[in-house]
């Protein structure tokens, strides 16, 4: 049997594991291939099963394997995974899987290979010598071939930027996104489900001024509301994304963005009264007691239909210094953004606020920025 994990899941039964959690996902974010194929004008459904399918085709290579087959003997002993075997060999199954593709005529696009190169996040420069180095150097004419990629979309004014690293982003995310719960799954961990976003005002309260005017004007791109403590601002942003998610169909998920780990707590509390399932991330929300079924890491990548968390997160996802920031920026990008609190930032921030709305701006992100 070929293996696909050092716990004696097969190869087969894990790359049908992760199909299964493709066609999961794909039915329940029907709207992120819709917007996909409104912005780029492919359909990225194909493509997805097909890196889905291959994307482990190098776990077949005869080294891996003997250290694979080395690692589930001591499993069925000790019934943990050491991963000395694997650490030890000095192979990265991407890289293999991708010369694999190309051995067996499997055609991939720039954006097909980034997404299998990058399944396991070891596509920074700190992993070079895995690609130049380890599998007998055979990863280094796709080292190059990546480096080129990433130089070229450096180069591009910011609106081309924005649109490749969307493109870029969107396959990256939702492999490494099927291929983490189909693992969970396989070693009996539960994992987060997917919800809807929903929100009713209450019909035994008068909507006020201010929740109107969110409702009324909810059409605008970009919606700057200013209204005093206590006049109601939260239900009017509920509001505001209702009409996004529900009427207009804009967006499929809300972020609500604060300045503070403090007022990000506080609202976060305040709004799971009325919505279910509000995700709540920032640099110590994993160590709140929040009633959430999501971890901190489904709420860090933006997943749950609310997420609130501070201005920060969304800015440096930008950086894509880390791999989880193509996940989150790619989440962006099918959100509903409220940006609260906006007169508190100085002017720092600010500018780097610009940037992101000029970004968001580029990819038909609404949002909503209030003051009081």
């Amino acid at each position: 049997m070929i293996l696909g994990k050092p716990t004696g899941i097969s190869l087969k039964h894990h790359t049908e594991n992760v199909l299964n959690e493709l066609y999961i996902y794909l039915k329940k974010r029907n709207f992120v291939l819709e917007k996909y194929q409104r912005l780029i004008g492919v359909s990225l459904t194909n493509s997805l099963e097909l890196i889905c399918k291959y994307h482990d085709l190098g776990k077949k290579q005869s080294d891996w394997q003997q250290a694979c087959q080395k690692e589930f003997e001591d499993f069925r002993i000790t019934k943990k995974v050491s991963g000395k075997y694997l650490r030890r060999v000095n192979v990265r199954h991407e890289i293999y899987s991708i010369i694999f593709c190309r051995d067996n005529e499997v055609s991939l696009t720039d954006e097909e290979l980034v997404a299998i190169a990058a399944h396991h996040g070891k596509l920074s420069v700190k992993h070079e010598d895995k690609w130049k180095i380890w599998c007998n150097g055979r990863g280094t004419e796709y080292w190059k071939r990546l480096k080129a990629l990433s130089f070229e979309i450096e180069k591009m004014d910011f609106q081309k930027w924005v649109l490749s690293s969307y493109r870029y982003d969107s396959s990256r995310a939702i492999l490494q996104f099927a291929d983490k719960r189909a693992s969970v799954k396989e070693i009996g961990e539960v994992v987060p489900d997917y919800f809807d976003f929903q929100y009713t005002f209450n019909p035994v309260w008068e909507k006020r001024p201010v929740q109107q005017l969110a409702e009324e004007n909810a059409e605008e791109d970009l919606l700057l509301l200013r209204a005093p403590t206590g006049a109601g601002k939260t239900d009017a942003s509920l509001l505001w994304a209702h009409q996004q998610i529900n009427v207009f169909k804009r967006a499929d998920r809300l972020i609500i963005a604060l300045p503070t780990r403090f007022t990000s707590n506080a609202l976060a509390l305040n709004i799971s009264a009325n919505i279910f399932d509000v995700g709540l991330y920032h640099s110590t929300s994993k160590h709140i007691d929040f009633n959430t079924k999501h971890s901190n890491g489904f709420a860090k990548l933006l997943e749950t239909p609310v997420t609130v968390c501070t201005i920060d997160h969304l800015l440096i996802s930008l950086s894509k210094t880390k791999e989880e920031h193509h996940h989150i920026f790619f989440n962006l990008a099918n959100s509903c953004l409220v940006i609260d609190e906006a007169d508190f930032y100085d002017e720092f921030t600010q500018a780097n606020l610009l940037v992101l709305l000029e970004a968001l701006q580029i990819l038909k992100v609404p949002v909503l920025l209030m003051s009081a």
